[in-house]
């Protein structure tokens, strides 16, 4: 089970009760800044706080995985330099292909692989193309760009989507989804990649 934020984690023995649940991955911050550490649509990244310090040390003690994909760069940069163990991006795409705020810089993908660690390119399509049509062989690039920067092994896939997509939700509860997001998200019309948000869709 994972967890797409941390500010469950109160104090350090949080970390440990809730491993004891079941938790085995945790992402340090959301969008915004918790306790933790910065989001990647905070205007101000001041990096991982003293109390995030703490928690990534515990998480590494018992063994619950790191992810930081919707921290900002330098709270990422921070996670990846401060854990002994290898990390993770579970769900996030490349800044040199999309410049937008929660993709990773290619400074973050080799700080990463040089932690043994893991990305996962996901299907939304805000992260995966500027301009439409945006389809899997977008997502393609992205893939290939990790695996020509740090290597195969570091890349995968982290689909970051429901199996019908988001813009199948009711009206209703997919504006209130949009809603609940910054700008900076750049939402569009349409959210999942073509040719990605379903498993017996495929590519045009």
């Amino acid at each position: 089970m994972g967890i797409q934020n941390s500010s469950h984690f109160r104090t350090r023995d949080d970390v440990k009760y809730f491993h004891q649940l079941g938790q085995r991955c945790s992402q340090l911050t959301y969008n915004s800044q918790n306790l933790i550490g910065s989001g990647a649509t905070e205007r101000v990244d001041g990096g991982v706080t003293d109390f995030g310090v703490e928690i990534i040390k515990a998480m590494n003690d018992v063994g619950m995985l790191i992810d930081v994909s919707h921290c900002g760069d330098r709270t990422t940069l921070d996670a990846i330099a401060l854990s002994p163990k290898p990390i993770a991006i579970t769900h996030s795409n490349v800044r040199a292909l999309v410049n937008h705020p929660r993709v990773k810089t290619d400074e973050a993908i080799r700080a990463l692989a040089a932690k043994g660690g893991v990305m996962g390119i996901t299907g939304v399509r805000n992260f995966v193309s500027m301009t439409e049509p945006t389809t899997i062989v977008h997502m393609v690039d992205h893939v290939a760009h990790v695996a020509k920067l740090v290597g195969v092994e570091h890349v995968g896939i982290g689909s970051d989507a429901d199996l019908n997509g988001y813009d199948d939700m009711p009206a209703e509860a997919y504006a209130k989804l949009k809603a609940s997001y910054k700008a900076s998200y750049a939402f569009r019309d349409k959210i999942d990649t073509d040719g990605f948000d379903h498993p017996a869709r495929s590519t045009t």
